[in-house]
């Protein structure tokens, strides 16, 4: 990345939001490199591999604690979290959105139309397998929202987060 008064702002936002919240990982921030120097711009280019079709994979990670969790059934007794856990929990998913301490929601953009169908039906494969019920939006033919709330106590439970990170680790792998 050329220019490091720019490019140094925006790694330390990446080590200071990303990084603390487990988005990315330490080897993450040795992809790249930020620099000045033109000669090293031209090793840096000279020196990258050629791909030429060679598939290059990103290894997987291990599955957060949350995601590697599963719901469990909440009933009508149960009280929904407490804003603060609530805070907490969020702290543990990848950008999803507190709403009124009721529900958790994330919008997608997909290439189109195809990806987006696709995308709901490995959510829908989750939500069975996890016996949770998201509430999903399709917008703008490419666009997909997922609202998730614990319907049976109208509000939020671990399941919701549970549910956030399992969705997060699809994109993931």
């Amino acid at each position: 990345m050329v220019g490091s008064d720019f490019w140094k702002a925006v790694e330390e936002m990446m080590r200071k939001e990303m990084l603390s919240r487990g988005m990315i990982d330490e080897p993450d921030i040795s992809l790249y490199t930020i620099t000045d120097d033109e000669d090293e711009i031209i090793r840096i280019i000279r020196e990258a591999p050629v791909r030429n079709g060679i598939p290059f994979t990103i290894p997987k990670r291990e599955k957060s604690a949350l995601a590697a969790k599963k719901c469990i059934p909440c009933e009508g007794g149960t009280s929904p979290l407490e804003h603060k856990k609530s805070e907490d929990m969020l702290s543990h998913v990848n950008q999803w959105t507190l709403v009124e301490d009721t529900s958790i929601e994330k919008t997608f953009k997909m290439k189109d139309f195809n990806d987006a169908m696709h995308f709901v039906d490995r959510i829908a494969a989750i939500a069975e397998e996890e016996n949770h019920h998201p509430d999903i939006h399709i917008f703008n033919f490419n666009k997909v929202r997922i609202v998730l709330s614990t319907h049976a106590i109208k509000g939020l439970s671990e399941n919701d987060f549970i549910m956030a990170a399992k969705i997060d680790e699809m994109l993931r792998n």
